[in-house]
């Protein structure tokens, strides 16, 4: 912290216009990567407008600064079952009194996204964005899908929502060292659900050093007779290859290692539909 400028915001008001005013400035929570930090950044963890958790019919919202413990508290059982399984991951309980949602989804520990992103991207969340331009406020709305694209210098994410929605199959699994985010580290989500003998609809998402969300996969998917046979299986899991390669044809290299662990979960997925 030596040699950096903290400013600590009470309102989101401060912290949009200290931002504003200087664009070197940047938005620190809290979070899983301990990296340096910004020369001069605004402390947001206590902004009562970050902190608030909210629930509907449809989706669920939570305030940015959260932290996974309080979140943990507050949803519990009503979390959607993917969502609180990765919060209960991420650490012990001490880390999660500590490390905030918008902390874990906006890090970069090297270029490798945290615990959530995955669940989050498979249950189809969106982000809210606010900045100051001039005297006025701007807000934007990002879906997860399209975050990577996202220039998200100079916004503040002040809200994560994700739907309410029910799934016959949640399955979550972290690889990588225990306790900290390293180029091993990944997180992967799949949903399923099932009706009249068939897959009615599926979402998969795998995030670390790459992240993938393949909406052509799950399409097909959607419309296989249940059980799966292991020709079927084989075939999917071929298709996931695929993607590895088309991830590696497009200038991303996909580490050995999550290349071997995401076929594996892909496959151990589909099994449970079989």
């Amino acid at each position: 912290m030596e040699g950096s400028i903290r400013i600590e915001a009470r309102t989101l008001s401060d912290a949009l216009k200290a931002a504003a005013r200087d664009e070197e400035v940047e938005f620190v929570s809290g979070g899983m990567a301990c990296g340096a930090l910004p020369r001069k950044f605004v402390v947001v963890r206590k902004i009562p407008e970050l902190r608030k958790a909210d629930k509907w019919d449809r989706s669920y919202s939570f305030g940015s600064s959260l932290t996974l413990s309080e979140i943990e508290d507050k949803g519990g059982g009503n979390l959607p079952a993917l969502l609180h399984e990765a919060i209960l991951s991420v650490g012990d309980r001490a880390t999660r009194n500590v490390a905030t949602i918008g902390g874990n989804v906006m890090a970069d520990a090297g270029g490798v996204r945290s615990t959530l992103y995955a669940p989050l991207l498979a249950l189809g969340s969106s982000l809210e964005f606010q900045r100051n331009k001039g005297l006025r406020t701007e807000s934007k709305t990002v879906q997860m899908s399209r975050l990577q694209k996202f220039d998200a210098r100079g916004w503040l994410l002040t809200k994560i929502r994700t739907p309410n929605e029910e799934w016959g199959i949640s399955i979550f699994r972290r690889i990588g060292p225990d306790g900290r985010i390293s180029e091993d580290s990944a997180s992967f989500a799949f949903l399923a659900d099932a009706q009249d003998g068939k897959i009615s609809r599926a979402a998969m998402a795998f995030a670390g050093k790459i992240v993938v969300r393949s909406l052509e996969f799950e399409s097909r998917l959607s419309g296989l007779r249940l059980p799966l046979s292991a020709s079927d299986i084989r075939e999917k899991v071929l298709h996931a290859k695929k993607i590895l390669e088309e991830e590696e044809r497009c200038g991303t290299r996909v580490p050995d290692f999550q290349k071997i662990q995401f076929l594996n979960l892909v496959r151990l997925s589909l099994e449970h539909l079989a």
